[in-house]
């Protein structure tokens, strides 16, 4: 099962263009999958069923020239949940050296990564960490 935080996107997931006309467009991908909310001050963990899913990978503006900025939003709508997992390279390159917005990167997030030629050797993937259930 995957463990993540949630977050609220302020309301209803927004109606969007066509993804491949939306500036930063990668590249994105659909799937089912069982869901878990995760607490960052608590030690337990809400299973929440098994639901579609939609990741897309899309190119941020860049902030610090030591680095290159993506992000994949991660989109649950029969949750109304969306979560933004920052994704950081090293300039240049499609080194992966730094997420941001999950515990750890989801294995759908790592096949899209790779898929469009993301190295995420030194990411943490779920399956390195050890279980708590």
């Amino acid at each position: 099962m995957k463990r993540f935080r949630l977050s609220r996107s302020g309301g209803r997931l927004r109606e969007t263009r066509l993804d491949s006309q939306r500036e930063g467009y990668i590249d994105s991908v659909e799937f089912t999958s069982p869901i878990v909310r995760e607490h960052s001050m608590l030690a337990h963990a809400d299973p929440l069923g098994t639901h579609k899913c939609k990741m897309t990978l899309m190119k941020s503006r860049n902030v610090d020239a030591r680095f290159d900025y993506y992000f994949i939003e991660w989109e649950i709508p029969t949750l109304d949940e969306y979560v933004e997992i920052g994704i950081m390279t090293k300039t240049g390159t499609k080194k992966v050296v730094d997420i941001d917005g999950v515990f750890e990167l989801p294995r759908e997030a790592v096949a899209l990564l790779k898929k469009n030629g993301f190295n995420v050797r030194d990411v943490v993937v779920e399956e390195d960490l050890p279980r708590l259930d």
